[in-house]
């Protein structure tokens, strides 16, 4: 017991002899901290999810969205998934509201999931086509797409190919600088990646 305690105290009187030095490093450690937190860009940003059917209580919602009540920029993607839905076309209310919605300039939509939706099915998902050709149309700096791989809302044996949904743009943007566009540029600028 006698040398544990010796050692102790030899450890301790070590420690006290060089604490200018462990002193030291941690206020170098400190300022470095400092330095980097402050390097860090004032950027906060927000994501929400919003499922959302236009015929039941939560159409205001949509409405208060179409008439400016959120600044910042949002994402409206498809996630009513496997929703039976009724068949939504150009002129229904709740398209018109979300048009209105990208004329803002601060929603994105996200191009996806038309298999999980469509009433004509693959492989052009016809009615799913419209719709996403009048919103390239009314404002192609506001989409993005995605595959949604790997499909978890698709039956097993109903899997989409990805390569197939990749080239449903092709005809919902025949220009290829509006793919461009929905492919990258819009990306980069909503999740502000490094140019």
């Amino acid at each position: 017991m006698d040398d544990l305690i010796r050692q102790g105290l030899t450890l301790l009187q070590g420690m006290w002899q060089r604490r200018w030095i462990g002193l030291g490093v941690a206020w170098i450690v400190g300022i470095c901290g400092v330095i980097a937190i402050m390097r860090m860009p004032d950027v906060y940003e927000a994501s929400a999810r919003i499922y959302v059917d236009t015929q039941s209580v939560l159409k205001p919602l949509m409405q208060g969205l179409a008439d400016g009540y959120f600044v910042i920029p949002y994402t409206l993607a498809h996630y009513l998934g496997s929703t039976p839905l009724a068949t939504v076309t150009t002129d229904h209310d709740a398209f018109k509201a979300l048009l209105r919605l990208v004329g803002r300039g601060n929603c994105y939509v996200k191009l996806a999931g038309a298999y999980e939706t469509s009433k004509t099915g693959k492989p052009e998902y016809t009615d799913v086509a419209r719709l996403a050709k009048e919103l390239i149309k009314a404002a192609p700096e506001r989409m993005i797409w995605a595959s949604n791989w790997p499909h978890p809302s698709a039956p097993k044996d109903q899997v989409p190919d990805d390569a197939d949904l990749l080239d449903l743009l092709l005809d919902w943007a025949p220009e290829e600088a509006t793919r461009t566009k929905i492919l990258v540029d819009n990306s980069a600028a909503l999740f502000r990646f490094a140019k």
